[in-house]
């Protein structure tokens, strides 16, 4: 049996700890405001492209409360929606770290929302898998946009 029919089965029995969709797509949410909140409070960030990565946040918060109210119909999404999901979000925290000033910005801990979120419902080789882009395009980015 793979690890997402394990999981299914444990949400489905009311296991304790189980970590379902609905779950992550609060703490998305919740990931979300706490990040425009913070910016909000420290002037000092973001410090490249403010406005540009106020409106990027400002969508990501949108985007985090449709997969909110889509995740409070279903338990835990199906196996290629919550791939979706997962990959959708990487490519948002790799905008808003673009966007800001890299490892220096509130946004870098959200990969590891990323990965933490593949992992608990996708599994280890998914984790990994994340873990890997994740690094790469960190990179990649850093290279492209911060050579000075």
């Amino acid at each position: 049996m793979d690890i997402a029919a394990k999981t299914r089965r444990a949400t489905k029995s009311g296991a304790f700890g189980a970590v379902t969709d609905r779950t992550l797509a609060g703490l998305r949410l919740f990931l979300s405001l706490s990040a425009l909140l913070i910016i909000l409070i420290d002037p000092a960030e973001p410090n490249r492209f403010p406005k540009i990565t106020h409106s990027a946040l400002v969508a990501y918060i949108l985007y985090a409360s449709i997969v909110y109210v889509y995740a409070r119909r279903h338990v835990n999404f199906s196996w290629r929606v919550m791939q979706h999901v997962t990959w959708i979000d990487v490519a948002w925290y790799s905008v808003l770290i673009t966007l800001s000033s890299g490892t220096n910005a509130v946004f870098f801990f959200f990969y590891l929302f990323a990965i933490i979120e593949g992992s608990s419902r996708g599994g280890t080789r998914l984790g990994l898998a994340l873990t890997a882009v994740c690094t790469g395009l960190f990179l990649a980015l850093n290279l492209l946009v911060f050579d000075d």
